[in-house]
């Protein structure tokens, strides 16, 4: 869709919520299947890539204002924490540590 609201069309069927675009226009989405993972896809919906790949829950995820990092919670330590991690998936790291659930 342009900015204008014209030449809209709807992307492929994405079985995931908490969907944000980034900057360059690609869409990061926590996946609802198995275990909830956080994924990215370009514009069309199509090219779905997963970035997070666990036994655990990886949800509620923001985007940096300059596309370059995620920002999400996941339990893979027991216990949900806040974790960062590059836009393609790598440098995954945990940001909190503590026993209360963070958001």
């Amino acid at each position: 869709m342009n900015a204008d609201g014209s030449e809209q069309h709807q992307i492929e069927s994405i079985n995931g919520g908490g969907s944000y675009f980034t900057p360059d226009g690609r869409l990061a989405f926590h996946s609802k299947t198995m275990t909830s993972e956080i994924c990215i896809t370009d514009d069309e919906g199509k090219n779905i890539v997963k970035l997070t790949n666990n036994d655990a829950e990886d949800w509620h995820l923001k985007v940096s204002p300059d596309g370059n990092q995620i920002a999400f919670m996941s339990d893979r330590d027991g216990n949900r924490e806040i974790y960062i991690m590059n836009i393609d998936g790598s440098n995954q790291k945990r940001l909190t540590f503590n026993h209360k659930v963070e958001y």
